[in-house]
Formats: C-alpha cells, structure tokens, sequence
C-alpha cells in the first residue's frame, strides 16, 4: 500500500492511499464467496448458485462491502503508517474502484496544530496590590457582627430600615380568588436591605404591629413563578410583629464565639489574614488572566474546526441539561445561540491549551510521581485521611488525572511567571 500524506494548513491532513489491484481482487473474491455460501436465487439450491451469477445479482452490494473493508483498513493502517493522530473523522474526497486496478482513496483529517515557536517570554503584566486596609478589615468584621445580628420584638415600635417585621400574608389575583402559594403565617421580611420586594418594603416603613397593609404587584407574563404569571395580585400583610435588629458587640465574648480566639484582637489578626489571602489569589488570577491574554494574542494561528466544535458540543450539552429543569428555559432553549455565545471563549480556551503544550514541551515542564504523591498527601491531610486511601479514592473518582492536569497548569503558569516581566503595583 503506497501512502502520501500533504499538509494543508498545519492542522489538516490530506492522506492519498493507493490500495494494490491485487489485493483488491483478494477482498473481492473473500466477499463473493460469501455471498456465494448465502445466496439464494430461481433454480438454484442455497449455496450453489455459481459464483459468476452471484456477482452479476449482488454486485452493488458485494462492492459496496469490498469499498467499506479495503476503506477502513487503509485508512488504519495509512494514519500508523504517517504517525497522524487524527482529532476528527476522516472526510473522504475522492475514491476511485474498478476491478483489476489499484483503489485510490483520498481522505481528509484535521489534527492538532504542530506549534513549534511560541513567544512567551518577557511578557509585560501587571500584578495588582494585596494590601489590606483599615476600612476592609473593619467591613469585614462588621459583616460577621452583621450575620449573628438577633432581633427583639419591640412593642409599639414602627418599622424603620434594618427592622425584621413578622407578617401573615394572603394573595389574591384580580378576580378575588386566593393564590395559596403567595399566602403563609410568620412570614419574615427585612425592610430596608433589599432583601425583598420594593413594594413590600415601602408598604411596611412605618408600619406598627395590629397594622394591615396592600400591596398590588402587576407579575409579567414570563414571571418566574407560572403561580403569578401575568397576573396583578393583591398582597393583604397583618403586621403582627416589628422587631429591632441588635448586632453583638465586638468584644473578647464575641470573638470566642467566632472561633478559637482568646481575645478580639486574635479575631482581627485571623480575619486580616484571610483578607489578605483572598487579595493575595484574587491579585495572581488577575496576573494569570493578562499573561493568557497576552500569550494568545502574540501567538495567533488557525485553530481546527473539529476542537471547537467539539468543544461546543459539550457546552450545548451542560447547557441543555441544565435547561431541562426549568420548563420555561427548556422551551427557548435555542442550541445555536449557546453555541455562538460560547465560541469566542472556546476558541481563546483551546488555544491557550495548545499554547501551554507548546511551552511545556519546550521547557520540558512535567509532573512527576513525587509531584502528584505530594499535593495527594496534603489533600489527604485536609481530609484526615492516609495518602494511600485518598490517592484510591481519587482514582476511583476520576480525579487524580484532573488533579495531574491542574499541578501541570500550576508549573506551566509558574515558569510564564518567571520569564514575565511583572510591574507590582503600589
């Protein structure tokens, strides 16, 4: 079998086969004697019908048959004979058959890009301060006063911003019949914090327990609830309850309930390092982000059609499951739209993926067993679990290739780093 393969661009691959007549002839005998042993025409019993008559009968089968085995063992045997790893199936341009003369096949493939230079060093990139200041550390510690806030009921008291007022509420739609779903007793709302409705919020200010108030809300048609959909429903609130919020002090007793801190000021310094260690991550994402962008913009090339799209079939695919639990998002769901949204993003993901191939492979960048045994045996430490049984239960999740992938990222992005040219900012 004589191969030829001509590349057109980097990412395909023309391979013209030329199958021997003689061994065309073999696979067309084979198959006729096949058909011979099964073939059952006027006058003749099963099987004896002689062979001549038998390709006469079955002729666009039997070549059928010949084409579909001599195709797909060449194309076997030429891609391993190239060295080709294809990434897509094989569109055959042009195939030519007769008997008693060599089978010419000409099949196109795409394959990964061969990227033999990348530009990716002395990359300017930007990593942004992880200081923390005074203001972030005391929002911080508010937000943790804030969420062990209790509330007192208040007798007489009227309801004002930050209030946590206790309702019974009724629902009835524009005919006076009841919406159960929009009816309920002790319900909770917070007034001020925009933690509901601005209707109700503004019905309820001022509002004093014994009070009794309306709110209409006209519901689009597209309303998330199909129990309010299109509809304008009258909101009937008893107030039976205004309650003042109280938010603790910031003292050692607080402190202690937050955690395994002696005084307020061990809370302050945990938090300010938590703070500090979420800049710090939130700073290298950002550095991470301009140096991927930069890199797919120094180093353009035409990507293969088959990785992006198939990449978009995964995307179409998690996109419509999830669209499957909501009826309302199943029926415009629209799998062309998801797939023109994504692409610009699949494209730029791709090529950073072949990017960091090119780049591990030219600074010869691996994952080695110690490295993989390591980071295993500090997320079993996490999980007070013994490295063996968590490398096992890793394995068995499918995770420890994921996890091999992400310390190879990890290297990758660390030698960009590097070889960047990184401005800190004040």
């Amino acid at each position: 079998m004589h191969v030829e393969v001509l590349q057109e661009p980097s990412w395909k691959r023309r391979i013209q086969i030329e199958v021997p007549a003689d061994q065309v002839t073999r696979e067309y005998e084979e198959i006729s004697r096949r058909f011979q042993r099964t073939a059952s025409l006027p006058g003749f019993r099963k099987g004896k019908v002689p062979r001549s008559l038998v390709q006469k009968s079955f002729a666009g089968r039997i070549r059928q048959e010949v084409v579909n085995r001599l195709l797909d063992d060449a194309y076997r045997n030429a891609i391993r004979e190239a060295d080709i790893d294809p990434i897509s199936y094989p569109t055959i341009d042009k195939l030519e058959f007769n008997l008693g003369e060599p089978m010419t096949i000409h099949a196109v493939v795409e394959v990964k890009p061969e990227i033999e230079f990348v530009d990716y060093k002395g990359v300017k990139a930007v990593r942004p301060a992880a200081a923390i200041t005074d203001d972030d550390l005391d929002q911080a510690l508010e937000n943790l006063r804030e969420r062990q806030a209790q509330f007192r009921c208040v007798e007489g008291r009227t309801a004002q911003a930050d209030d946590m007022v206790i309702v019974d509420q009724e629902a009835h739609d524009e005919t006076g019949l009841k919406i159960p779903k929009g009816s309920g007793e002790d319900l909770a709302i917070p007034v001020g914090r925009r933690l509901t409705r601005p209707e109700f919020e503004e019905a309820l200010i001022g509002a004093a327990a014994g009070d009794e108030r309306k709110v209409q809300v006209d519901f689009p048609a597209d309303a998330d609830d199909p129990a309010f959909a299109g509809k304008n429903v009258t909101f009937t609130l008893f107030v039976k309850e205004v309650k003042l919020k109280e938010l603790p002090d910031l003292d050692d007793d607080f402190a202690s309930e937050m955690g395994d801190f002696g005084t307020v000021d061990d809370l302050r310094a945990a938090v300010h390092a938590d703070l500090e260690r979420h800049a710090t991550q939130r700073a290298e994402e950002s550095l991470r982000s301009q140096l991927v962008e930069i890199l797919v913009e120094r180093n353009p090339f035409d990507l293969p059609v088959a990785m992006v799209e198939r990449y978009l079939d995964s995307v179409v695919e998690s996109s419509a499951a999830q669209s499957r639990r909501d009826p309302r998002e199943a029926a415009s769901f629209d799998p062309d739209v998801v797939r023109e949204q994504h692409r610009e993003m699949a494209q730029k993901l791709i090529r950073k993926t072949l990017l960091f191939e090119a780049i591990q492979k030219l600074e010869s960048i691996a994952v080695s067993e110690e490295d993989l045994d390591e980071h295993v045996a500090k997320i079993a430490e996490l999980n007070n679990l013994p490295p063996r049984k968590m490398r096992v239960s890793l394995e068995k999740e499918g995770k420890l290739a994921r996890l091999h992938d992400e310390l190879l990222e990890e290297k990758t992005f660390g030698v960009l780093i590097a070889l960047a040219d990184v401005a800190e900012t004040a």
